[in-house]
């Protein structure tokens, strides 16, 4: 269920707003603590980049729970695009970022059967991610 886990966030991440809508009875077909590493991945990356809201959307897609996850925060440059996946890179090697988070969250859903990506988005940063169903 993916309600428990906005819970969850908000204790981990004080420091943001996090609104959620959709998310009653929602059921995905992986861990709790794996959905947990996808999306805290997101929310530390919000925060880190100057974020003051996330907010979780949730619907039924295609055999699919989609979430599109959107923060206020700084924009990802075009030129950094389409690399965000990409194992060790990051914007923030010099305060501590390895570039690993979305590369991990990514390879999660993967596992699992599912999927996220960056969508097309101004000024918010979006993401879909989309968890499997069981």
């Amino acid at each position: 269920m993916l309600e428990p886990l906005i819970d969850d966030l908000r204790g981990r991440f004080s420091g943001i707003v996090i609104k959620a809508d959709g998310m009653a009875g929602r059921v995905i077909g992986m861990s709790a603590e794996n959905a947990l590493i996808v999306l805290s991945q997101l929310v530390d990356n919000a925060w880190h980049h100057h974020a003051t809201e996330v907010k979780l959307s949730s619907s039924d897609d295609a055999g699919a729970t989609m979430v599109i996850v959107s923060n206020n925060g700084e924009a990802i440059s075009e030129h950094n695009r389409d690399r965000i996946f990409e194992a060790f890179f990051t914007t923030r090697r010099d305060s501590g970022g390895t570039g690993m988070g979305l590369a991990i969250a990514q390879a999660v859903l993967q596992a699992h059967g599912g999927s996220i990506t960056l969508l097309p988005s101004s000024p918010d940063v979006a993401f879909e991610v989309r968890f499997p169903v069981p």
